[in-house]
């Protein structure tokens, strides 16, 4: 009964704090800019009020993928895209036309109103997943491999002082080599972290001793080798998102910890992408979320893919086929796609390529527009089978308590993408437990 309440007064206040925070958003813009078309704002708000409900239909579970897509939409879709349209300025080209702009806006609405029914409508797992191996020749090998892994990375970014900057940092080695080294081999650590982490929830008294210490030790050469200054922001925010949910799970607010994060932190770890630790130190001042910047530049891509497919047509498929096959060098495949945002802004002549390209323009410009309709159901769908297994049997000892934490701050760079990058990267920072799934099966059938 206690905990119904608790869920009961912990939603009314996330309900009342968004609601109240919208309803001031919106009523600031209307008051301080341009005259705005009522069926565009009004078509924002929709996705505003949908991307609430996304939120706190999902509060009987802390953190979950579902929440993240979520709060995804209601940032990027919402927030972002809201202050661009008021200011006549989107990211990558400036103004756009209105009936446009309500043509995408009707495409986001049909794909989260289909997301979440989709969600709500799929059944809970019934089967707890794979069991992790439990034995001391795993976790010794696992200590031996973070050891090396972190000699390996101190040595690749040149040393100790380059652990806590992204400067100069790489040099020694191509670009094949440096993807590996610092989008599998670095994060080993942590990976090794989240393992030790469900063995002390599951273990006997007798040894959890031991363990913890081991775990401690491990937390803090993970936390040297994969610094947040250090590392781009979308690797800081897997791994440290993963490690403070290791610790608070239920006890604090998962909700007030990732507003947090994202309107004052991330924006700062900016200031470390061009400069050392100590050039940033000696002028340090916290940064604040800024709509205006080519960070929120989602919203504007969709619109860019919804032109680029009206001129040019759909890939049918063949940028997912790319990401898909990430792993497929240049060298054997001269024409591998590159990133949605890329390949867009190649097309459209936009001058910096380094862009986003999120998962609604994914499937728009690998299918067509009659992908906002059926991609976001298959998200539903394994968004929910991957929530529930967790909380359903997270006192278990199964690899999915090992990444799921990590897996929070990789799906929402999924969400914004471009899909090639974001895949790619998250199947090379779980890659140690795709080997430590193959050794401990190895190892069973001798």
């Amino acid at each position: 009964m206690r905990s119904i309440y608790g869920r009961f007064v912990k939603r009314y206040f996330v309900v009342c704090s968004l609601l109240l925070f919208i309803l001031t958003y919106v009523n600031n813009i209307l008051q301080n800019y341009v005259v705005m078309d009522f069926f565009v704002v009004a078509s924002y708000l929709v996705i505003g009020l949908l991307s609430i409900y996304n939120i706190v239909s999902s509060l009987k579970y802390e953190f979950s993928l579902y929440k993240i897509h979520g709060y995804f939409f209601l940032i990027f879709m919402f927030l972002a895209p809201l202050y661009q349209y008021s200011i006549q300025s989107f990211p990558w080209g400036g103004i756009m036309e209105d009936e446009l702009i309500i043509k995408v806006n009707i495409l986001i609405i049909c794909w989260q109103f289909i997301y979440i029914i989709s969600y709500l409508l799929t059944s809970k797992v019934k089967h707890e997943g794979v069991s992790l191996p439990v034995n001391n020749m795993v976790i010794l090998v696992g200590f031996l491999f973070t050891i090396v892994s972190s000699v390996i990375t101190v040595i690749t970014v040149g040393g100790i002082s380059n652990l806590f900057s992204r400067v100069d940092t790489y040099q020694m080695v191509n670009q094949t080599e440096t993807l590996f080294l610092s989008k599998s081999v670095r994060p080993i650590p942590i990976i090794y972290l989240g393992y030790l982490y469900t063995l002390i929830s599951n273990c006997d008294k007798k040894n959890e001793k031991m363990l913890r210490v081991l775990f401690y030790l491990v937390l803090i050469i993970g936390i040297a080798t994969n610094f947040p200054t250090a590392v781009s922001r979308y690797h800081a925010a897997a791994v440290y998102i993963g490690i403070i949910l290791i610790f608070i799970k239920r006890k604090l607010s998962f909700d007030i910890l990732f507003l947090t994060g994202f309107i004052f932190v991330f924006p700062t770890l900016e200031l470390f992408r061009h400069s050392s630790l100590m050039e940033v130190l000696d002028n340090f001042s916290w940064q604040i979320i800024d709509f205006s910047t080519a960070h929120f530049d989602a919203y504007s891509m969709i619109l860019r893919v919804v032109i680029y497919i009206s001129n040019e047509g759909i890939t049918y498929g063949k940028q997912l086929l790319g990401a898909i096959l990430f792993f497929v060098p240049r060298t054997m495949w001269p024409s591998k796609p590159v990133g949605t945002g890329m390949f867009v802004g190649e097309s459209l002549g936009l001058p910096f390529l380094n862009i986003s390209a999120p998962i609604v323009s994914e499937g728009i410009i690998n299918f067509g527009l009659i992908a906002t309709f059926w991609v976001p159901v298959f998200i539903g769908y394994f968004t929910k089978k991957i929530d529930s297994r967790y909380w359903l049997f997270s006192s278990t000892a199964r690899y999915i308590n090992v990444y799921y934490v990590f897996l929070i701050g990789f799906f929402f760079f999924i969400l914004r993408g471009d899909f090639l990058s974001s895949y790619s990267y998250t199947v090379a920072f779980l890659f140690p437990l795709v080997v430590l799934f193959v050794f401990s099966k190895v190892k069973s059938l001798k």
